[in-house]
């Protein structure tokens, strides 16, 4: 028994149940609200998680990701933790000020500006902490945290009207967002100073940060530009029928996530012994993922209108045929990680950058056209071009570099 709770109770084991449980979570909000909300508000809703993921990766890539790599070899680490907490609050203003300009720009308000700002806030403040408790390998508090935002999540949806409006939805997940928070950081306060170095911290994230907000725009624009687009084209309708197929899909992104985890230092260590043992493990194991991964899509591609219902239910059965383009997308991207983790591990930093935004500009010179041309569909195609743009890039500065990958 002893040994069973001391195997549930390791660090890796932990980080993946949470990643399953935080990434079910909103997975079960936005089939929720696909069911629950009209086709329009869901899609208003979608196009509120877009402008949300923008603003969280840019003070992701500024806050979190130097922090990530400076926290392990810095000497006071209770004082840069509390630095980012104090800056990440900092943020807020910021946050309200470009929460004011996206209200002005939404086509419909079935919300107050004041529910909005409420839902960035805790959204984006819940992730932040998230991120930063498991940079301090705080990997209980972070379970705690989300799994506590699951639980509010579940006993409001049983207690309330089922015919919730999207006001109601923002609120819900904000109050939920905050409770988590607040189970996060609340233990936190009291050991708080009111010394901090701020200089020192903030020269540091600036010179490294820069590069890091360069590096998440592009990651952005490459998954939610064209989606975002689409909104002026084929409108909120779209919108969220697109979102709606890539969160269901989006559970094969644990997956994706996990092989880059946990088989990326493997590889690594393997590459740096021998090449040749390194290629033959990485063939190995696709070859093994691609029997689960294209069983699943094969699935999916086969009963395109059984996924979409069961998903959002009848309302989206006209947008089946999206799930089938999402299956092809999600197939070039697991045959790709080969290449993706290859170049990550021959450190082609480089070329890692310029992949992404040659997909980027071909994103901007080109989604006019692919909208106008092929409605929703070319929004899809969008994507699918984009990522073969990229692996043929990586490919050829691999072979560049002498590496041939399966040969």
């Amino acid at each position: 028994m002893k040994r069973i709770i001391k195997t549930i109770n390791a660090p890796t084991l932990l980080v993946l149940f949470d990643q399953f449980m935080y990434s079910g979570s909103n997975f079960m909000i936005t089939i929720i609200l696909a069911r629950v909300l009209s086709v329009i508000e869901f899609g208003l809703f979608s196009s509120i998680i877009i402008y949300t993921y923008l603003l969280l990766s840019i003070l992701s890539a500024f806050l979190i990701q130097p922090f990530q790599i400076a926290y392990p070899k810095t000497e006071n680490k209770h004082e840069y933790f509390q630095f980012i907490i104090y800056s990440v609050l900092c943020s807020f203003l910021l946050l309200s000020v470009v929460n004011f300009l996206i209200y002005l720009f939404l086509p419909i308000k079935s919300f107050s500006f004041l529910t909005l700002t409420f839902f960035f806030i805790t959204y984006i403040f819940q992730d932040l902490l998230r991120k930063t408790l498991l940079t301090k390998n705080a990997i209980n508090s972070v379970v705690y945290m989300d799994a506590f935002f699951l639980i509010s999540i579940v006993i409001c949806y049983f207690s309330i009207d089922k015919n919730l409006n999207l006001n109601s939805a923002l609120l819900i997940i904000s109050f939920s967002n905050l409770l988590s928070i607040g189970f996060g950081i609340l233990p936190l306060i009291k050991t708080f100073r009111k010394t901090i170095n701020w200089k020192i911290y903030l020269k540091s994230h600036m010179l490294q940060g820069k590069w890091f907000v360069s590096v998440s725009l592009l990651q952005w624009g490459n998954s939610n530009l064209i989606i975002l687009f689409s909104g002026i084209y084929i409108g909120l309708e779209g919108i969220g029928a697109l979102r709606l197929v890539q969160s269901f899909f989006g559970i094969l992104n644990v997956l994706l996530q996990v092989v880059e985890n946990y088989f990326l230092p493997k590889i690594a260590k393997l590459y740096h012994e021998n090449r040749q043992t390194a290629k033959q493990y990485l063939f190995k194991i696709t070859l093994n993922g691609l029997f689960i991964f294209g069983s699943i899509l094969l699935l999916l591609f086969m009963f395109p209108d059984k996924a979409i219902i069961l998903a959002g239910g009848i309302q989206y059965v006209k947008y089946g045929f999206l799930v089938q383009f999402m299956a092809v997308l999600y197939l070039i991207i697991f045959l790709g990680y080969p290449i993706r983790i290859m170049i990550r591990i021959k450190l082609l930093n480089k070329s890692f950058f310029i992949g992404y935004l040659c997909a980027f500009v071909f994103t901007l010179l080109s989604f006019r056209w692919l909208l106008v041309n092929y409605s929703i569909s070319g929004a899809v195609l969008g994507l699918i071009l984009n990522q073969l743009i990229m692996l043929l890039y990586w490919q050829f500065q691999l072979k560049k570099n002498h590496f041939i990958l399966w040969k």
